[in-house]
This record gives structure tokens, C-alpha cells and sequence, in this order.
């Protein structure tokens, strides 16, 4: 069953994918059947009989609604009577007008039903047509198929009928004789008020029955819409005295009827293994509702399996709580257990330490792309976390720091004056000689050194800058608790 379900999850996300091809192709289909019926039984306009126009036809008939399809169908239905008899081609006019209005009103999206009827009859598989009608649409769905039924008797009585007027010219009593007995045979076949009478049966049992709530009501409206057909047919058929063949009647009802349960199954599936029943309220009303799952794909198998995951979760979940709770709150050890000894500071000082580091980096990154220095031309401190802190030799470590700093200054002031005293040497030099510097790379060599020593001297600043407002007071107990010179750029 699950290989089932994946070829026909498979299937629907194709269509799904391309659906508005597939029902360009459906129509399209129909449209050529249909105009391939209208002319083989009529075919008295020999240009509608050309394949390309049929192809023509039919593929505006794919793209256009289905009321506009009907009344292409309807115009070359007229045509080929004109080119038989004007006079009975006005009948027919009259009565393709009235019928296509009273499609119009009640069923306009169901045109296709209509013309798959005359298609499907020579096939004996026209009891498709009610079955899908009365499951997927309404009971107005009648109006399209007894019209169909109308429509194919009366152009048939026309046909019949047109050799009364064809040397009648003007002669009134000759077309009125046409058209009574055009009406009258339509009236009297009892065979078209049969089928349309069987076939509105179908519709309305098998619409009411698939709505009812219980299970499989969608193939129980199926079954019992093919049941109504066979007796319907076969013992009107013979209360009326109408010839109707008992085994294609059974035949083409079974395989319309499991073409039918194969297009409920590929439109919807529900897995009523695990249904459910629901009942809420509000303010107006109390509400009862049946969930049931649909499947595709083992989405029922795996619905059942979060549901079991989800309540062994809730079970754990709340036997954990229920066992917190139930220790004494007085007692230390209920935090002791999950903390080790001084964890609390420990993390509060990793946390400070980890946004001085992360504050170091971010002035890293602007100050190398400001002064286009490299990375790693600028060296950032590392920050250590003492495992226990000192505090007895905290005032020889600031005292030490100050000092590092001070000296640090010094250093990067000598080297600057030591650069400027070098470059007025070169000036004094160069004025002596009265030459101009030999080439221009010296010069930028020079001016690049003296920009990265800029830098680093910044770099310096800042770092001594953030360190002074950092608080390395981790313990609140008035020292200083850091053990390397954040001050220094070494």
C-alpha cells in the first residue's frame, strides 16, 4: 500500500506541476473527439470536415472557457445543418438557444459533461459521466446532462425530418408538418427520457450518499450511484419497452464506476485508522467534528509516530518536573549539584573577557582597514582568567603596568624622534650636494614606515584606552584581579 501512495503522491505532483497544460490537453482531447462525432454524423459542410480545421477548432476550444467551448460545438452543429436545411436549421437555432441559456443559469463550468456524453455512448462508458457529477460537482449538474440527452435527440429527428422540406421552398404546411413531427418524436422517445431520467438518479444518490459521515462514504456513493444505473436502466427499460442491453449496461457500469473510485483516490485519500473526534464551543453554538488524516506520502504513519514521540515527551517532561519540585528548597545541594565550586564567577569573568577580546578584534579589523596596515602587524593581548586570583600582589602589578606602559611610550617617542632626526640628516645631505634624491622608491619606502609606525602607535593608544575602561575588578573586592599588562601593544 505504501508503494501505492508513492506512486501516487508521484503522480499528483506532476500534474500539480503542469496543471494548467494538462488541462489544456484534456480539452483539447474532448474537442476532438466531440468535433470528430458532429462530423461523422453529420458532415454536410464539407470544409468543417478538413483535419486541420477540426485541429484548429479543437485547440481553441483547449484554451477557451468551457461555455464558449460548448457554443463552438454548438455553431458547427449549426452549420452543418444549414448546408442541409435552412428551415430545419432555424428549429434547431430556437432550440440550442434555449437549451444553451438554461446551461448557462445553472451549470456554466460544466460543459465538458455535457459533451463527453455523446463521445462516451458509443463506448458504453457514458455512466462515467453521473458518477463524477454527483461526487465531485452538485445536483445542478442534472440540467448539462439532460440537456445533452435532448440535444443529440433533436438534431437526430432533424436529420430525419429534413427530406420534408427540401422541395418546400416557401410552402408554410410542409415546414410546420417538418417541425411537429420533429417534436413529437422527441417527445415520444421514451428511450432519451430514460436515460436522462436514470441518470439524474445517479446523480442525486451519488451526491447524497458520499456525504454522509461515515467511512468510505465517497466509494459507497460510488457503489450505490452504479447499482441505481444497472436497475434503473434495466427494469425501466422494461417497464417502458425499451430495448436495453442488460450485459453492457452491467459491463460499462463496473468499469465506469472503478474509474470513478480510481479518480476519488488519486484526488483525495484519508486514513480513517486514525480518526478523531472532536467537541468545542463557543458563545452560539457546540460544535462535533471528525478529523481524519489524510495519507500521501506515509504521512499517516508518520502522524501516528510524532504523536507517540510528543506524549513520551510529555511524559519524561513531567516526570522531570514532578521530581524537581519534590526537593526540599531549603537544602544547598539542590544548586550545589549543578554548579561546580566558584562556577558562577568563573563564567561572569569568561564573559567580560570574551567582549574585551571580541571589542580587540573589531578594532583590529577598522584599524587595518583605515590605515591599510596588516592583521598581524598589530598585536592584541591575550586575556588570561585566573583560577584563583591574588589579591596581595595586585598593587605591584598595576605599579608594574604603569610602569610598562610609561616605558612603552618612551620607546615608540624615540623611535619617532629618531625618524625625524634621520630624515633632516638626508635634507642636510641633499642640500650640501645640491642633488636631488636618486630615485623616488627611497622616499615611499620611508613615508610607508613611518605610516605603519603611525599606526601602531594609535593601535597603542587605543588598546591603553580601552584598557583603562575596562574593569578587570572580577571579584568586586576593590583590586585589580588582572595578571598580564593590558596596556601594551607587545
Amino acid at each position: 500500500m505504501t508503494k501505492v501512495l508513492e506512486i501516487r503522491d508521484m503522480v499528483i505532483r506532476i500534474y500539480k506541476g503542469y496543471e494548467s497544460y494538462f488541462r489544456i490537453i484534456f480539452k483539447f482531447l474532448v474537442a476532438f473527439f466531440v468535433f470528430g462525432y458532429v462530423n461523422s454524423n453529420l458532415g454536410y459542410f464539407p470544409v468543417l470536415n478538413n483535419m486541420g480545421i477540426r485541429l484548429v477548432l479543437s485547440l481553441i476550444c483547449g484554451i477557451v472557457p468551457s461555455s464558449i467551448f460548448v457554443l463552438l460545438v454548438a455553431i458547427v452543429t449549426l452549420l452543418h445543418l444549414y448546408r442541409l436545411s435552412l428551415v430545419m436549421m432555424l428549429l434547431a437555432f430556437v432550440v440550442f438557444v434555449v437549451f444553451y441559456f438554461l446551461y448557462l443559469k445553472f451549470a456554466p463550468n460544466h460543459g465538458v459533461l455535457m459533451l463527453l456524453i455523446p463521445v462516451l455512448m458509443p463506448l458504453n462508458l457514458h455512466f462515467i459521466i453521473p458518477l463524477i457529477a454527483g461526487l465531485f460537482f452538485s445536483p445542478f449538474t442534472i440540467v448539462p446532462v439532460a440537456c445533452s440527452f435532448i440535444m443529440m435527440s433533436v438534431v437526430h429527428y432533424i436529420i430525419e425530418a429534413a427530406p420534408m422540406v427540401e422541395d418546400a421552398g416557401t410552402n408554410i404546411e410542409a415546414i410546420v408538418a417538418a417541425y411537429q413531427q420533429v417534436i413529437d418524436n422527441v417527445l415520444a422517445n421514451r428511450e432519451m427520457v430514460l436515460y436522462a431520467v436514470v441518470f439524474a438518479l445517479i446523480i442525486v444518490l451519488t451526491y447524497v450518499v458520499s456525504r454522509f459521515p461515515f467511512d468510505y462514504a465517497w466509494y459507497a456513493g460510488i457503489g450505490a450511484g452504479m447499482l441505481a444505473g444497472i436497475i434503473g436502466l434495466l427494469v425501466g427499460g422494461n417497464m417502458l419497452g425499451v430495448s436495453v442491453s442488460a450485459g453492457g449496461v452491467i459491463i460499462g457500469s463496473i468499469l465506469s464506476a472503478l474509474f470513478t473510485a480510481l479518480i476519488q483516490f488519486m484526488s483525495c485519500t484519508v486514513d480513517y485508522a486514525h480518526k478523531e473526534f472532536v467537541q468545542f464551543e463557543d458563545d452560539d453554538y457546540v460544535y462535533y467534528v471528525r478529523a481524519i488524516p489524510k495519507t500521501g506520502n506515509g504521512t499517516a504513519v508518520s502522524l501516528t509516530r510524532e504523536r507517540d514521540s510528543e506524549e513520551k515527551h510529555k511524559f519524561s517532561l513531567k516526570e522531570g518536573l514532578k521530581t524537581v519540585l519534590s526537593r526540599n528548597e531549603g537544602e544547598d545541594d539542590v544548586f550545589d549539584e549543578d554548579f561546580e565550586d566558584g562556577g558562577p564567577s568563573v563564567q561572569v569573568t569568561e564573559g567580560k573577557a570574551s567582549e574585551h577580546t571580541r571589542v580587540f578584534e573589531e578594532d583590529k579589523t577598522l584599524i587595518s582597514q583605515d590605515t591599510k596596515v596588516n592583521a598581524s602587524d598589530i598585536i592584541i593581548p591575550e586575556i588570561k582568567i585566573p583560577e584563583k586570583p591574588n589579591r596581595e600582589k595586585a598593587p605591584e602589578r598595576k605599579k608594574a603596568a604603569v610602569v610598562s606602559g610609561t616605558s612603552k611610550t618612551a620607546r615608540t617617542g624615540a623611535a619617532l624622534g629618531a625618524n625625524r632626526t634621520q630624515k633632516n640628516t638626508a635634507d642636510t645631505k641633499t642640500a650640501a650636494t645640491g642633488r636631488k634624491p636618486a630615485a623616488s622608491k627611497t622616499a615611499s619606502a620611508k613615508a610607508a614606515e613611518t605610516q605603519a609606525l603611525r599606526s601602531r602607535t594609535k593601535a597603542s593608544e587605543r588598546s591603553r584606552e580601552l584598557s583603562r575602561n575596562f574593569d578587570f575588578d572580577f571579584d568586586d573586592d576593590g583590586y585589580d584581579d588582572s595578571m598580564e599588562d593590558y596596556s601594551s601593544d607587545d
